[in-house]
């Protein structure tokens, strides 16, 4: 899923659950993060400039991944920073149809509550909001070691 260069992630177990949101996907339709969630939780990633090399395939390899995630029980979402226009245009424009849900995080409000809004990140979120994993990502790191997620996720179904 990713390379092995170092996380830059300093992560201290959560107790109480993230506040939810609402974003709008490309179409418009306003998603909201508990009924995106998963039967064990979600992985919902975060990046900045969809149009950016390295955001398009962070996209296209998670799409890839969904399915392994899926079979744990954990649904996928990723948060873009960005106007619900950009995002349409994206899913238009791409040649490989987009599958994960893509939400439009236009002033990064939602970003900046879930402290992703200084680098891209990918958290890991159990049944009751509250996050378990969080990995704050450099422009060289795709996404971390689908290993590494399947691994934190597995901790997930001990609660």
């Amino acid at each position: 899923m990713g390379n092995t260069l170092p996380l830059t992630s300093k992560f201290r177990a959560q107790t109480k659950a993230l506040p939810a949101f609402s974003l709008s996907d490309h179409n418009r339709v306003r998603r909201s993060l508990d009924t995106l969630m998963g039967p064990e939780g979600m992985l919902l990633g975060f990046i900045g400039d969809i149009w950016r090399p390295i955001s398009i395939n962070r996209i296209l390899t998670m799409q890839k991944e969904a399915s392994k995630l899926a079979a744990r029980g954990l649904s996928v979402a990723i948060v873009i920073r960005g106007r619900v226009n950009t995002l349409t245009n994206f899913i238009i424009n791409t040649p490989v149809p987009v599958t994960l849900p893509l939400l439009a995080d236009p002033d990064g409000m939602v970003q900046a509550t879930y402290r992703t809004h200084m680098s891209p990140g990918l958290l890991l979120l159990d049944r009751r909001r509250v996050m378990r994993f969080r990995w704050l990502l450099t422009d060289e790191l795709l996404w971390p070691m689908m290993d590494d997620v399947l691994k934190a996720a597995s901790s997930l179904r001990k609660d």
